[in-house]
């Protein structure tokens, strides 16, 4: 038993190690220079979908982390090693299967004895289900290493770290500072083609594989509960065995078959049973064979024998007499395409580029390549590079010292739109008109010296991104924004100085006004007024003022004594009196946030009162009448029944007040409108999903009951996805509008450590949230030292750098910021070609003179300095909301415990003093890491930058104090007395009032 529950511990501690270390990588990935690479060549899933991986394996880490700490904790309280902290594995064993009503459904489903449960009559049925299906995902993993690993070693040991292994023949060559592999290796081309195969089993490529290993993940865990519980069964060991034995013998038959590969081959691979050479691939030199000019029969003689569909990247190079042979068409796996020093002959439309035959081409580079001869007169590219069925997959299309003359007019048609096309010391002179209907573009080092007619307007300024540093042109639009910014200056004259600079940013660069994912000029502006002027008393009336009223509306209602609910609806006149008073609140909560995102309306406070009073007096007096009518008091869900009448009265107030002429004849009045409902209707979901996981929380038990606390970031994270991309198009209303999902999360979390059975499940909520807050005070702190590295202050004068102020001196200067660089910088997400004499050419050509470099830095400082400003906005709303709406919850149980009324919240009937302490001491202990994040974030804002994170909070609290309100009014009324029992909300949808009112003799 002790060298079981060593091995159990070593593999918990192994498994948290290497679940972090994943969730750290995929985390970091997205900004380091090798993971655009990885990006353009399709080894890496899309950036956007990284954040559900990086959760899911920070929940997994977390997840053997606790159940590490419960074994090593219970067993050195107990002396000897433990498994499990409360029950024993005879308990398990013993305890009845659950019937009737005393079972709960998961306990018949799930618990030790239920139908999936490890001491069911089915368990060796599913056990074997279980373990086939692992082992088929596995076999289909060591076959996928067998076809794209070359090492030879690592194929044989696939079963076993091969992640690790792999990662580790590749870190002594990255670079940490540069968050890239040394340049030198890009120039190995064995090193290059190997990374390219080997990154495809090291990071998930797509949802399967992410489904593959999220699979492995879960049933690590499901495996360890069961070897603790029956450690001394065995079963199908033999049969787990034999399979190993027979994916090692294929390993090695894959091995031994590596002699038939070509010289030419950079990337041997082993697949299983594989019939012809495989090579993942392959550098034809015409140079390195006598007499070899690159002919369509010599070509093919070098890959007669290989596997096609093995082969991912093929090189041409010092071909002078190129001619690609049809044949090329049947590398269906090719990924990219390299041809330098040579002359294309032959390059006709059999030999193309095609999609449905090139299913993963993701890169074409042309270096030092004349293609002249295989081209039209019309065009200076061959047919092959303009097949109607050309790969949309390309992600960039390289070119230095290649002749790009005449481009086709359809061009944009064949090539992919979001093709990255970087073309190097070319011989353009003008910028043909098919290449802004493609964007990027990078046109570095060519001789691009004017803008075309058709490419004067602002149509073609603000769709495309054009990068041309280092020719003429570039020259000449730097004297041309130099000349507008100093006409622009001279209006300084007799204004104030805050207001000329708001205006003319404005005026004369109209996108610094909105800009996403960033503040604008003008609010910055703002907020150093508001640093400037406000006093320190006013910031925390502030914050005192953004809450207090909320709860204070809340406490109240609940200090109106009610009757016993299964009175019937006439003997409780209190509640009804209570329902009219909440809905006004309710009502005044929702008109002050439709007032806050619907400006362009200006609905009037004596408008708002009165709508809110006729709200509430028509939506429970409907409430009441169907009362009467159906005999039943409480309503089953009662706010669905006055929702109809409510929404009724609520629009039609709204559009009497606003006027059907003006609706029609004003479209940003019926934008926000429709931008309003998008948002109430999202938001009026989460009544359902919270209340709905609180109440599955409440039913399960211990280890159930701990692993379903990981559902709840999953339902946050997707819920703020969607409430972001319904207010996507205003930036201002981004933060303020995502936190509706914050503070309903942060309510249903003190709910949950409310109803936690065990101190470990407590523990686990806590933990959650403190990896969810570190890992949003992470990427804050590395784009704050983004910031600080571009401003380049040294170490010893960060205090005397006061962010601020510095930007607010830029705008006084903007001859010196380049403005479209602001707009437009947008990093090309492409490969670094492998030619050795190409790393020399573009050392040389990034040199910059010292003063273009300062203004480059004055630009990206008031870029950055904005899009932190915002990114700080968003986390001090979140980390506000989540300690503000646990202080909430607390201060109301206390109240509430304290009240007659607190005999109908079925949470709170039957809490004892000693329950009542040990819960806000829970709620207020998750509360403290909230502020402690407040308190990490206005220290590292005043160290680095001056900037005081409590006077950016209060600006946001007062600037948008509407919606603020109202979402706190609104959604704490609702979820805090939820579970009131005159509510009429049973989850459980037994309703068994309704059956004793029935039973119950009428008159």
């Amino acid at each position: 038993m002790r060298a079981l529950w060593a091995v159990i511990v070593l593999i918990h501690a192994l498994c948290a190690a290497y679940y972090a270390s994943l969730a750290l990588v995929y985390f970091t990935l997205p900004g380091t220079l090798v993971g655009d690479h990885m990006r353009a060549f399709g080894i890496v899933i899309s950036f956007d979908k990284l954040p559900v991986i990086e959760f899911c394996f920070a929940v997994c880490a977390v997840a053997h982390a606790l159940l590490l700490s419960e074994m090593l904790i219970t067993s050195a309280y107990r002396r000897s090693p433990a498994f499990y902290s409360k029950v024993g594995i005879k308990t398990l064993k013993s305890a009845p299967h659950p019937t009737g009503r005393r079972g709960s459904v998961w306990e018949r489903w799930f618990g030790f004895a239920g139908y999936f449960g490890a001491g069911g009559k089915h368990f060796v049925l599913l056990f074997l289900t279980r373990e086939v299906l692992e082992a088929t995902l596995q076999s289909i993993q060591a076959y996928q290493l067998s076809k794209f690993v070359p090492h030879i070693v690592l194929d044989i040991a696939s079963s076993i770290g091969v992640s690790l292994a792999l990662g580790a023949t590749y870190l002594g060559d990255y670079d940490w500072t540069l968050t890239n592999f040394v340049y030198a290796k890009w120039s190995d081309q064995v090193w290059f083609a190997n990374l390219n195969s080997e990154f495809k089993q090291l990071f998930i490529q797509d949802w399967f594989d992410f489904g593959t290993r999220a699979l492995f993940a879960i049933t690590t865990l499901m495996s360890l509960n069961d070897v603790k519980l029956l450690r001394f069964e065995t079963l199908l060991h033999t049969a787990l065995i034999l399979w190993g034995a027979l994916i090692l013998s294929l390993h090695i038959q894959g091995m031994m078959k590596s002699s038939a590969d070509p010289a030419e081959c950079l990337a041997v691979v082993h697949p299983w049973l594989a019939s012809s050479a495989t090579c993942a691939s392959i550098r034809i030199d015409c140079r390195a064979h006598e007499g070899m000019t690159g002919k369509a029969v010599e070509v093919e003689a070098r890959w007669s024998n290989l596997d096609p569909q093995a082969l991912s990247m093929l090189t041409f190079i010092n071909c002078p007499e190129l001619h690609i042979p049809a044949s090329i068409q049947s590398f269906s796996g090719l990924k990219a395409l390299y041809i330098s020093s040579s002359t294309v002959i032959e390059w006709s439309e059999n030999a193309a580029l095609a999609g449905r035959r090139h299913l993963e081409l993701r890169q074409l580079s042309l270096i030092a390549t004349n293609m002249t001869p295989a081209c039209d007169p019309s065009s200076s590219l061959p047919p092959g590079l303009l097949s109607n069925d050309f790969p949309q997959t390309l992600g960039t299309l390289y070119t230095t010292h290649v002749a790009l003359g005449k481009l086709p007019k359809n061009l944009h048609e064949i090539w992919p739109h979001r093709l990255s096309l970087i073309l190097l010391l070319g011989s353009f002179s003008v910028i043909p008109e098919v290449l802004p209907r493609l964007d990027p573009i990078s046109l570095l080092d060519t001789k691009i010296s004017r803008l075309p007619v058709w490419a004067e307007g602002e149509s073609f300024r603000s769709r495309v991104t054009v990068k041309a540093a280092r020719t003429p042109f570039c020259a000449q639009l730097a004297k041309q924004v130099d000349a507008e910014s100093s006409s622009l200056r001279f209006s300084f004259a007799g204004m104030g100085v805050m207001a000329t600079l708001r205006a003319l940013w404005v005026r004369a660069f109209p996108w610094t006004a909105r800009q996403g994912g960033r503040y604008s000029v003008e609010l910055m502006c703002d907020l150093s007024e508001y640093c400037e002027h406000t006093p320190l008393w006013r910031v925390f009336l502030v914050f005192a003022l953004s809450v207090l009223p909320s709860l204070g509306a809340i406490v109240s209602l609940d200090t109106i004594p009610l009757q016993d609910p299964y009175g019937g609806w006439n003997k409780n006149p209190s509640m009804w009196t209570r329902c009219v008073l909440g809905t006004f609140v309710l009502s005044m909560g929702v008109l002050m946030q439709f007032r806050g995102m619907a400006v362009s309306i200006e609905l009037s406070m004596k408008q708002t009162i009165a709508l809110g009073v006729a709200a509430a007096i028509n939506t429970q007096g409907a409430t009441l009448l169907i009362a009467m009518s159906w005999g039943v008091f409480p309503l089953p869900f009662t706010m669905i029944w006055a929702t109809p009448v409510w929404t009724i009265t609520i629009a039609a107030g709204i559009m009497l007040a606003i006027g059907r002429e003006r609706i029609v004849a004003d479209s940003e009045i019926r934008v926000q409108l429709k931008r309003y409902l998008d948002v109430a209707n999202a938001a009026s979901v989460y009544i359902v999903v919270f209340p709905a996981y609180s109440t599955v929380f409440q039913k399960l038990e211990g280890v159930s009951q701990f692993a379903f606390i990981l559902v709840l970031p999953v339902l946050k994270f997707f819920l703020k996805k969607i409430m972001k991309n319904l207010v996507a198009s205003v930036d201002e209303l981004v933060p303020v509008t995502i936190i509706t999902v914050d503070l309903f999360n942060a309510l249903f979390q003190a709910k949950c450590m409310q109803s936690a059975g065990s101190l470990w499940t407590t523990a686990g909520i806590i933990a959650v949230d403190a990896i969810q807050n570190g890992y949003t005070m992470r990427k804050l702190v590395f784009l704050m030292a983004d910031v600080h590295k571009t401003m380049g202050v040294q170490q010893r004068d960060r205090d005397s750098s006061d962010l601020l102020a510095q930007c607010v001196a830029l705008l006084e200067t903007p001859e010196h910021l380049n403005l479209r660089d602001i707009r437009c910088q947008r990093q090309i997400s492409s490969v670094v070609p492998f030619h050795p004499d190409q790393a020399d050419a573009a050392a040389s050509s990034s040199t910059a003179s010292t003063a273009a470099t300062t203004d480059a830095t004055r630009s990206a400082i008031l870029a950055e300095t904005l899009q932190l400003l915002w990114k700080c906005e968003c986390v001090l709303l979140v980390e506000f909301v989540e300690f503000a709406a646990p202080m909430m919850y607390s201060i109301s149980l206390a109240v509430v415990h304290s009240l007659p009324n607190a005999r109908y919240y079925p949470g709170i009937a039957n809490m004892t003093e000693a329950k009542l302490h040990s819960t806000i001491g829970s709620i207020l202990l998750y509360a403290g890491l909230e502020f402690l994040s407040l308190l990490y974030m206005h220290m590292a804002l005043k160290r680095m930058f001056r900037i005081s994170a409590l006077y950016l909070l209060a600006f946001v609290l007062e600037r948008k104090r509407l919606i603020l309100q109202g979402i706190f009014m609104t959604w704490a009324l609702i979820v805090l007395s939820f579970t009131l029992v005159h509510n009429g909300n049973d989850l459980t949808f037994k309703f068994e009032w309704m059956h004793r009112q029935r039973q119950r003799p009428s008159g």
